[in-house]
């Protein structure tokens, strides 16, 4: 259901494709990149999640995916998932449309926004990504976190390829349908409207 940067034609290759404009910024020219998640890896890491949180931070986002204790009041793990506020809004947010939608019409799928957010956990796992794809049925949810690195970028850009060979599968978050939509609720008052298109900036 995430269809925005997605060909979903059949194609080989690596699952990230670059294209290359005229545009640029001081230093930096634009390469704009989408991700084909037909092909792309699955994340052999994975992790179940029964709560959420959004945090604001240094160069973005701090998603934050854990597991309740018994009494639900205390996290036992966590994972934490350092998401940049440039492809948080052209990439994340913008993709997912087609699933707010359908999360939006399924009944009893609703965001528990009144949870406090709790301590962080003793064990907890921080990684980085800067795309995800992400799909719903009536009950579950998966959340499959991506890094595109700017060596994989600069490369593509050298020798003009359109093959980003850079794509780190990540994590798996699994979770439940009501906790994916309290996720995006979550992330909507980062959101900076306008923001269309995957730019990533490479230096010279």
């Amino acid at each position: 259901m995430n269809k925005s940067g997605v060909n979903l034609a059949a194609s080989t290759g690596s699952a990230a494709k670059a294209s290359f404009g005229q545009g640029s910024v001081g230093a930096f020219t634009l390469v704009q990149v989408n991700v084909d998640y037909t092909i792309a890896p699955i994340p052999t890491q994975a992790y179940l999640a029964d709560y959420v949180a959004v945090r604001p931070h240094r160069t973005g986002f701090v998603l934050v995916f854990g597991k309740l204790n018994g009494a639900g009041d205390a996290l036992r793990t966590q994972i934490e998932v350092i998401f940049p506020k440039q492809t948080f809004n052209s990439q994340l947010w913008q993709s997912s449309v087609p699933l707010r939608d359908t999360l939006f019409k399924l009944n009893g799928v609703t965001a528990n926004m009144s949870r406090p957010e709790l301590p962080d956990a003793e064990k907890t796992q921080t990684v980085a990504a800067n795309n995800v794809f992400m799909a719903t049925t009536l009950e579950e949810a998966v959340l499959d976190f991506y890094y595109l690195s700017p060596r994989g970028i600069f490369f593509a850009n050298v020798t003009q390829s359109n093959d980003v060979g850079d794509l780190e599968a990540v994590i798996r978050i699994s979770t439940d349908a009501s906790l994916l939509r309290e996720f995006l609720d979550r992330c909507k008052p980062y959101v900076e409207e306008g923001q269309s298109n995957v730019q990533v900036k490479y230096s010279r």
